[in-house]
């Protein structure tokens, strides 16, 4: 028989309530009772919250018995539970919580060697004591799950300084109308935080995105800050609407809101991207404003946000997955975009897709306002990871 301390073993739980007591209470009934020898938690709170995380994290320790916590704030979680013993709510079930106090949580009981507690990262350069380097020593490459507040100052060099460091990450911002702390077995502001774990885990994690190319990726020629003045020689909106097909105004006014610039990613395999959002138009001088500063020579291409292409990405990103998997998923955490869930698909459509492709397992998930896959922050994405 195994050992507990070497065998795998979670269970999830997700709630809505009046209050964080109400969010608790159904929350624990469908998780039920937690793995003997339960490790590691990951909880992701409605912002609505923000104010209860310490409340929340002592009665989470209080009813499993886990010490250690990660997770963060998000103006929308979502969770997929197994029935259980005790469940009174129904059957194993997924759903997604919006403007109301709710809970998202994962237990986990792990090999106390395979997972290591990432301290908070405040600066641009990643920090681990001696004893995080002597793990990784034989640890790598890891996989690091990271919550971030998105005022953190240095965030993208510390994402791709991780990275360097520890291995593959993934996770996500946190979102929220107010202050967007991370948890890292205590309540913290402007940093970035989270666990590592070692490949013995076994853990297969891929990105769908959720915004479709309308044209070819071209050269930025000239370039003010965040204004594009000329791709491969030409206006930057005279090359939008050659995408578009038309350059009336009011076709463009048509699919303001749906419209993006994508900055490829040099050296993909698989045609990767990082979608950015348009701040704004000239239309008098022909420049197109994005929310990022591109460098003469870099590659950018327009995109629309699209459900039909989302929907098919995202299936292809489940049998992918399923196919890299040796058995049904044993877990798995699901970070999807703010703008994504009931801005561009129907109530739970993204975890019924999941359930469809992969059958039922705990998941724990949230809306980020950026994901991280890799060593990037993403936009408009969905990043899927599975302990197999």
């Amino acid at each position: 028989m195994s050992d507990l301390t070497t065998t795998l073993a979670f269970a999830a739980g997700h709630g809505g309530g009046a209050d964080w007591r109400g969010a608790m209470a159904e929350t624990l009934q469908r998780l039920g009772p937690v793995p003997e020898g339960a490790n590691l938690g990951l909880v992701y709170a409605s912002d609505s919250l923000v104010h209860d995380l310490n409340a929340v994290l002592a009665t989470l320790r209080h009813e499993t018995g886990i010490a250690h916590w990660v997770g963060c704030v998000s103006m929308g979680v979502m969770g997929m539970s197994l029935p259980n013993a005790s469940e009174t709510v129904g059957q194993g079930d997924a759903d997604e919580y919006f403007a109301v106090p709710a809970l998202s949580v994962l237990a986990m009981r792990l090999p106390p060697e395979s997972f290591r507690m990432i301290p908070p990262q405040p600066d641009g350069e990643a920090y681990f004591s001696a004893e995080d380097d002597d793990w990784l020593a034989v640890s790598q490459p890891a996989v690091g799950l990271i919550h971030a507040d998105p005022h953190h100052s240095q965030l993208t060099e510390l994402i791709g300084d991780l990275a360097e460091r520890a291995g593959y990450l993934v996770g996500g911002l946190s979102s929220a109308q107010g202050v967007m702390p991370v948890i890292a077995d205590q309540v913290e502001q402007g940093v970035a935080s989270g666990v590592l774990f070692a490949p013995n885990l076994k853990i297969a994690a891929s990105l769908s995105q959720g915004c479709k190319p309308i044209g070819p990726a071209r050269a930025v020629t000239r370039v003010h800050n965040n204004l594009l003045i000329e791709l491969d020689g030409e206006g930057a909106l005279a090359a939008l609407q050659t995408d578009l097909g038309s350059d009336k105004i009011e076709d463009l006014k048509a699919v303001a809101n749906s419209l993006h610039v994508a900055l490829p990613v040099a050296g993909s395999d698989r045609a990767d991207y990082m979608v950015r959002n348009l701040t704004g138009i000239d239309l008098p001088q022909g420049i197109v404003g994005i929310s990022a500063t591109p460098d003469p020579g870099d590659k950018v291409m327009f995109c629309l946000r699209d459900t039909d292409a989302a929907r098919d990405d995202l299936n292809r990103m489940l049998a992918e997955l399923a196919g890299r998997l040796s058995g049904p998923p044993k877990a798995g955490i699901y970070v999807s975009c703010l703008a994504r869930g009931p801005n561009l698909f129907n109530h739970r459509e993204e975890l019924e897709m999941i359930r469809a492709a992969l059958g039922d397992f705990p998941l724990a998930g949230f809306y980020a306002n950026g994901e991280i896959a890799h060593n990037r922050i993403y936009g408009y994405t969905g990043v899927l990871t599975l302990f197999g």
